[in-house]
C-alpha cells in the first residue's frame, strides 16, 4: 500500500498531487475555506484514464503556493464538463 496527498474542496471534488518542486510532498499548503489536504493510503493503484475526443484530454490541473501540481479526478457534476453556460 502507498499514501497519496489528496486534496478535497468543498463541493465533491477530489484532487491528487502529481508533482513537487522538491520532490517531497507536503501538506501544510495554503487553502481555500473547506478545502483539506492530507496523505491518504491507497489499497490499489490509483488509475486515471484520460478522456476527451482525439488528442484532448480534459482534465482540471492547478498548483498551491508550495509549487505543488494536482489532477482532478472526481467530479462533484453530473457531467463533465457541465454544460452550464
Amino acid at each position: 500500500m502507498r499514501g497519496f496527498p489528496k486534496l478535497t474542496d468543498n463541493k465533491g471534488n477530489y484532487y491528487v498531487m502529481h508533482a513537487t518542486e522538491t520532490g517531497k510532498p507536503e501538506t501544510t499548503a495554503i487553502l481555500p475555506n473547506g478545502w483539506t489536504l492530507k496523505k491518504v493510503i491507497l489499497k490499489e493503484p490509483l488509475i486515471i484514464s484520460p478522456f476527451g475526443g482525439g488528442n484532448e484530454c480534459y482534465y482540471n490541473i492547478f498548483g498551491d503556493n508550495l509549487g505543488q501540481g494536482y489532477h482532478q479526478y472526481i467530479f462533484s457534476d453530473k457531467y463533465y464538463p457541465t454544460n452550464e453556460k
